[in-house]
């Protein structure tokens, strides 16, 4: 039987596209569409959805979140920006009601994947920069994908005392991309993941949905779902 979904922030570039993706897939019915102007709370007690796809911003996802979790809807909560105490309680919360969910700041599989390749060369390079690349209407800089990728980088070789630096740039032109170089006696090594479009965010964010109602807490970022 087809999951269902409310997705939130429905009227944006990135919940139009999640819209019609999820629309035409049979493993779900999108049975509501809320914005700026509609009442969350409203919404979930009518629908009583399944999953909340939440593609809002980062000021408006800590409040959505509560409402959530009030409904017992399964989260997935697509943006960036957050702040880690938010993080923190989210999951915290979430562990406490047995709830599960997803914080997923990027749903590129491209961008998991060079994650973890960028955790095992940080065992033998000790050190590296991040240049990450966005549209201007980004707001957070770093990116979530980016500080993630130097939290994991620190993490593989903790004997290295050096934080990861960040470079980021906002122009137009740009949808995302991120480059993690790694420098060692004599040579460099680097990791280049590039979007084209936003298009490529779809299998991520269809993998998540699949996945996030066999959860009993909140994960923060994709891997989870890329496991078993």
């Amino acid at each position: 039987m087809p999951k269902t979904i409310l997705i939130n922030g429905a009227f944006g570039r990135m919940g139009q596209l999640a819209c019609d993706i999820i629309e035409k897939h049979s493993d779900f019915t999108l049975v509501a569409k809320t914005g700026r102007s509609d009442d969350l709370n409203l919404a979930l007690a009518t629908f009583c959805p399944d999953i909340v796809l939440d593609l809002t911003s980062a000021s408006s996802v800590w409040e959505n979140v509560q409402i959530m979790l009030q409904h017992r809807s399964f989260p997935v909560i697509g943006t960036s920006g957050l702040k880690k105490e938010h993080i923190d309680l989210i999951l915290s919360q979430s562990q406490e009601k047995k709830l599960g969910g997803l914080i997923v700041p990027n749903f590129s599989l491209g961008a998991v994947l060079q994650m973890r390749c960028a955790e095992q060369v940080a065992r033998y390079f000790a050190k590296a920069e991040i240049i990450e690349a966005h549209h201007e209407k980004k707001l957070d800089a770093p990116s979530g994908t980016a500080l993630a990728t130097a939290a994991r980088i620190e993490k593989a070789h903790p004997t290295s005392a050096c934080k990861t630096p960040i470079h980021s740039v906002r122009l137009p032109g740009l949808v995302a991309q991120q480059e993690i170089i790694f420098g060692a006696e004599a040579e460099t090594l680097s990791i280049v993941h590039n979007v084209l479009n936003r298009e490529a965010y779809m299998p991520g964010l269809i993998l998540a949905c699949q996945k996030v109602t066999s959860f009993n807490r909140m994960y923060y970022g994709l891997d989870i779902c890329l496991e078993g």
